[in-house]
């Protein structure tokens, strides 16, 4: 029996003649044959190899002949023949396809990932047609997928279609060897139920799982698994890989890969890696892990779902292999719909940026009105403060009240100015359309009489405080007798004397006296309370005895001294007891030169003069320049003012004594009144105040602020307890002396040490100062007074948080026992240049000039043991030492201008962070919350973002260096004050300077100018400073209810 020979190109196979053998499988050979009848055409010519012709593949063979015959589609290569060679072999005739395999296509073409996915959309259609004709490939594989050209079009068929499944057998120990090789190029696209080799029937999913391993290839250059890793691991491990695991997602694939070889698939889609990951990672990595499922289940139905699928993401619609969220879903509609989107996006982009347009100049106009404002409001205050001094509390309150809806604005300045305007006064009167000339307390302090300018007279119970109108006809008012508390006055009536006694409690005139000339002044009572000093209508004056109406004295004057202008002018004064006269001698000669002489009443003999250069030019008479004469208790003192609003004082029995002259009022004086124990004057202006004056030194002691208009009279209680005063408008203002008043000096000589501070107790009741003997003084925040003071106790000092101890520089004071426990020596320090205590009361750090070493050192000390942390010479001499508010940090500012942080740790103190601040600068304040840290150079302050390090602003307005600086506690403002004598409240909210207080700016020998510290009160509702002359003043300001009932009552 011959042997069946293997046919050879130019051998025939029926009518088909073999040109060339183009391909060999585990199965079959590929020939081009030609096909010469009927028709001349190239074919491609698959015959069975040897040995596979037995019975049952060929009947086999038969049957899926049949099936490939019914099939017909573009993308399958069409079974145009079949048959069997002459030996009995069967052999297939397909369509020939000259093509490239699908993968080497598109990455020879660098085909985009859409244009793949257009290709792999018509080989699911193919496969899809297929598994409808109930063929099942099972052998899908790049190269069984050839893409060729028609017209230029690229158009994949798929091969072999079928011959897994018509030549499959069944796997003995002497095909495993077989079966292995014809893995080669298919187990890394066969399914897990493929690779269990179990007898669970193979369906068309199986198809669907290596469709999705070719999708994988086409999208990332590689296969889910490697196929040489896969072929070395050996069958079992390969099918237990294929089983179990789990692949990574095309994009993540993508994004692990190196560089040189995701660059390299990139260049093969055409796009950029990080593109060419964006585009895969999303819908098509669920597609793909969809069609990879392990589970066939899970995976797609169909080939043409999968299809279906890969359009839905083409053409931007949810797919079905992802979650349903709505913002996916809404993403898809916008992305499939994108022009309208756009559209919609155009216009609503359009009114979006029309609308943060408007929003951004409403913003910016905004900020730029509220920086008119905040500009606006700092003009404001500086003018208001300006025009309290000039035009009174009325002019000044309409431009606090123009700011009154601008709460955010409103720092401590506001509140300080309305105090001003408002006034300390504790009562005042109701207002009656006549000016009050003259005011006068009854002995016995129960009465206050009241003289209106067209002749009313009011009794005021100072007890009840009620009013009462006893008289209309009165012009002169002298005041109450000592023993019977009668009037005595001077009436302007034709039928009754002019000169009177009338009794309150009567209401009755109890005695009139006959004079020769009708009066055109006011009269007085001397301090015996019974002696009147009435003018005549000349020069003459007369003393009459007001119980009988005897004349008692008569002096005759040089020249006319009594004038008469709205209120009085009063160029004439009578000592107490009656013994000398005070007066102008030259009062209706012109010039410069006002001669004032003190002359014996009895006598007339001239016992004094001096010559005063008085306001106004050489043609102004003398009585034009409103002098204002008093002789002080005694008589031996007397003091005058003019209409330049200064108060001058001569001690006219001591001729070497030369006068004091100190300034106050702007413009004239009308009335000038002095205490019953000649401590204090008090003098009335035009300019709407009242002012106390120590009578020694014409210090100017208190400044009374609450009238409307010109101030015509003043006069203080018999005990010295009350002031009254009045003017125009008729309103009466009663003083209360006692109070510490809306500003005034409390009683102690501040030391002048750079450490020297004001320091407040937790509960704002008390105030600490170093004073210059050495000590601490302990002061009442309310009443002014000292209430305690410590020897040997230096600033600084921290009260404890009960507020009985006081910790500073030498020991601890114990406020309640007034004694100082736990004192500490300082053996070394020569003179201290800056000091702090922790809030804690635990630490002290302090730099100091060493007696023993002769430089700068800083020293850190526990005060609670005793001990001392740590010391050392810094790299610049510390001028400036402040805690924060935790106690952990140290602010310390250098002379060469630089801000250190120290942190206190177990080795003492570490630097945290250094700056340049730019300045030297010994005043420094941390802000209540602790996020600015003020600094005060020469001229300048910079405050530092205490966080950072940053300079958030500088603040210019100070003459000379800045010595003190102050955060009130709701930290809306900070005070400073400098050598230029000033004090200024910076807003915060505007960064601007909102007032300034003037402390003490008149020079005088052996005295600096200049102001040292200066602190708020706890409650924020007052401000404290000394002066390096040792001057300690307070401000208080308003309170939100006062500013509230005073706008309800139209107050002042």
């Amino acid at each position: 029996m011959l042997t069946p020979v293997e046919e050879q190109p130019g051998n025939r196979i029926g009518p088909y003649k073999l040109r060339e053998k183009v391909g060999e499988g585990g199965c079959g050979v590929v020939y081009v044959a030609e096909q010469e009848q009927p028709v001349r055409r190239r074919v491609a010519l698959k015959v069975i190899k040897l040995g596979m012709d037995t019975r049952s593949v060929i009947a086999r063979f038969e049957a899926e002949r049949q099936a490939l015959a019914m099939m017909d589609h573009p993308n399958i290569a069409k079974v145009l023949d079949a048959g069997a060679t002459a030996a009995g072999r069967p052999y297939f005739v397909m369509e020939l396809v000259r093509g490239t395999k699908i993968t080497d296509y598109c990455d020879r073409n660098k085909l985009p990932t859409r244009a793949r996915l257009d290709l792999f959309i018509k080989v699911c259609q193919a496969i899809q047609h297929a598994h409808q004709k109930g063929i099942i490939h099972r052998d899908i594989k790049p190269s069984n997928i050839l893409v060729t050209l028609h017209d230029g079009v690229p158009v994949p068929k798929i091969i072999d279609f079928g011959i897994a499944k018509a030549t499959e057998g069944r796997l003995t120990d002497l095909t495993v060897y077989t079966d292995l090789h014809q893995f080669i190029g298919t187990p890394a696209y066969m399914s897990p139920e493929q690779a269990e080799m179990s007898g669970l029937d193979i369906d068309t999913r199986a198809d669907i799982y290596s469709l999705g391993v070719l999708l994988y290839e086409l999208l990332t250059g590689g296969t889910p698994f490697d196929a040489k890793a896969l072929l070395k691991s050996g069958l079992d491990e390969m099918r237990k890989m294929i089983r179990e695991a789990e692949p990574l997602p095309p994009s993540t694939r993508l994004s692990t890969m190196l560089n040189a070889d995701l660059t390299d698939v990139a260049q093969r889609h055409g796009a950029e890696p990080p593109r060419l990951v964006s585009l895969i990672r999303g819908d098509l990595d669920w597609i793909v892990m969809k069609a990879l499922e392990k589970d066939r289940s899970r995976r797609y139905e169909t080939a043409n779902g999968l299809a279906m699928d890969i359009q839905r993401h083409l053409s931007n619609e949810p797919i079905v292999a992802r979650p349903q969220s709505s913002a996916y879903r809404f993403q898809k509609l916008v992305i499939r719909n994108k022009l309208a989107f756009t559209a919609a996006g155009g216009v609503a982009a359009a009114l979006l940026f029309g609308l943060v347009g408007i929003l951004w100049q409403w913003r910016q106009a905004e900020r730029n009105h509220q920086e008119a404002e905040a500009n606006l409001y700092a003009a404001d205050m500086n003018r208001a403060a300006q025009v309290l001094d000039d035009l009174g509390p009325v002019a000044a309150r309409a431009l606090l009240e123009r700011h009154a809806g601008q709460p955010r604005l409103h720092g401590f300045e506001w509140r300080y100015l309305w105090k001003k305007c408002l006034g300390d006064f504790a009562y005042s009167s109701p207002s009656h359309s006549n000016s009050v000339w003259k005011l006068a307390f009854s002995p016995d302090g129960k009465t206050l009489a009241a003289l209106e300018s067209r002749g009313t007279l009011r009794l005021l119970d100072m007890a009840t405080r009620t009013e009462s109108v006893c008289l209309t006809n009165v012009v002169g008012l002298a005041g109450f007798t000592k023993e019977t508390l009668e009037l005595v006055l001077l009436l302007h009536d034709e039928n009754q004397p002019p000169l009177v006694r009338y009794d309150p409690k009567t209401r009755q005139i109890a005695a009139s006296f006959p004079m020769e000339h009708h009066p055109r002044w006011l009269p007085h009572l001397l301090q015996d309370g019974r002696t009147a000093v009435v003018p005549g209508a000349g020069t003459e004056l007369s003393l009459v005895d007001a119980r009988s109406g005897r004349v008692t004295g008569e002096c005759k004057l040089p020249g006319h001294v009594f004038f008469r202008w709205q209120a009085v002018g009063e160029a004439c004064a009578v000592s107490g007891d009656g013994r000398w006269v005070f007066s102008l001698d030259n009062g209706e000669a012109e010039g410069t030169t006002g001669r004032l002489s003190v002359h014996d009443l009895k006598s007339g003999e001239i016992l004094a003069t001096y010559l005063d250069e008085a306001p106004g030019t050489p043609k102004t008479v003398m009585s034009d320049r409103f002098y204002m004469l008093r002789l002080l208790p005694g008589g031996r003192t007397a003091v005058w003012t003019t209409r330049d609003g200064y108060v001058h004082r001569w001690q006219w029995a001591e001729p070497s004594s030369p006068p004091l002259a100190s300034h106050g009022h702007r413009g004239i004086v009308w009335d000038i009144d002095c205490s019953t124990d000649g401590k204090r004057l008090a003098t009335a202006g035009d300019d709407g105040t009242v002012r106390v004056w120590d009578a020694e030194n014409l210090s100017e002691l208190r400044v009374l602020r609450g009238h409307e208009g010109g101030v015509f009279t003043v006069a203080f209680s018999p005990d010295g307890q009350w002031l009254a005063s009045a003017g125009t408008g008729g309103t009466i203002r009663l003083w209360d002396l006692g109070s510490a008043g809306g500003s005034g000096e409390a009683p102690v000589i501040a030391a002048r040490q750079l450490a020297n501070r004001l320091l407040f107790a937790p509960d704002g009741r008390t105030v600490a100062v170093g004073t210059d003997d050495d000590g601490i003084s302990i002061i009442s925040a309310y009443t002014c007074q000292v209430t305690g003071s410590f020897k040997d106790l230096l600033f600084p000092a921290r009260f404890t948080a009960d507020g009985i101890r006081l910790a500073g520089l030498g020991g601890v004071g114990n406020l309640a026992t007034g004694k100082v426990e736990l004192s500490t020596e300082f053996p070394d320090l020569a003179y201290p240049w800056t000091q702090d205590v922790s809030p804690d009361g635990r630490w002290l750090i302090y730099s100091f000039n060493s007696k023993a070493k002769r430089q700068v050192w800083t020293e850190l000390r526990d005060l609670q043991r005793g001990t001392i942390i740590t010391n050392f010479i810094p790299h610049s001499p510390v001028i400036a030492l402040r805690f924060t508010q935790d106690g952990k940090i140290v602010m310390a500012s250098h002379d060469d201008g630089m801000l250190d942080w120290w942190t206190i740790g177990s080795r003492g103190l570490e630097t945290r962070r250094s700056i340049q601040v730019g300045h030297s600068s010994r005043a420094m304040a941390l802000s209540p919350d602790g996020e600015i840290v003020a600094l005060g150079g020469v001229s300048r302050i910079s405050l530092v973002d205490y966080r950072n390090g940053a300079i958030r602003q500088r603040l210019f307005g100070h003459a000379h260096e800045i010595n003190g600086l102050a955060f009130s506690p709701d930290g809306g403002t900070l005070a400073s004050c400098s050598m230029d004598g000033t004090i200024k409240l910076w807003n915060l909210q505007t960064m601007q300077e909102a007032c300034t207080i003037t402390f003490d700016v008149k020079p005088a020998p052996g005295k600096e100018i200049g102001v040292e510290g200066v602190g708020f009160a706890p409650d924020g509702n007052s401000l404290w400073a000394f002066s390096r002359s040792g001057v300690l003043k307070y401000w208080r300001a308003a309170t939100s209810d006062e500013i509230v009932e005073a706008t309800k009552a139209n107050k002042p």
